[in-house]
């Protein structure tokens, strides 16, 4: 599976192990480290998948990569659902951490997976009557 390829499950401990950070009022300059890892992982993965025998057969690496991209989205997908106390700041952290795991990397990347998270974090900054209905 992708999801361990990638060690999505690190991701997601990541992502819990910054609890204070999703609930302070202020924003970061840069995303956070575990972006950079799941990046740095998926590009790794991509040079491996370049490189390997299948390369007369670009059906296959193009499959497997976005099954590699939408793995990564979602484990940032599980880990943003798992922090429970977050402010409008760290919401919008989770919004930069995405769009960095976004243009980090090659711009023939799927962006299917990107559109749930994307659409989870701002689900928030609506109001519950209107999510309901929508």
């Amino acid at each position: 599976s992708t999801i361990r390829a990638i060690r999505g499950g690190d991701i997601v401990m990541k992502i819990l192990s910054l609890e204070n950070g999703w609930s302070k009022s202020q924003l970061n300059e840069h995303c956070n480290d575990y972006v950079d890892n799941l990046v740095e992982t998926c590009t790794f993965f991509l040079k491996h998948l370049s490189a390997c025998p299948f390369k007369h057969q670009p059906l296959m690496i193009t499959e497997t990569w976005s099954h590699v991209v939408e793995s990564g989205c979602l484990a940032l997908l599980e880990g943003f659902a798992k922090v429970y106390d977050c402010s409008t700041e760290g919401r919008a952290l989770m919004s930069f951490d995405l769009a960095s795991f976004s243009t980090s990397l090659p711009s023939s990347s799927p962006k299917r997976g990107m559109q749930y998270v994307d659409m989870y974090i701002k689900v928030f900054y609506f109001p519950q009557e209107d999510v309901l209905n929508w």
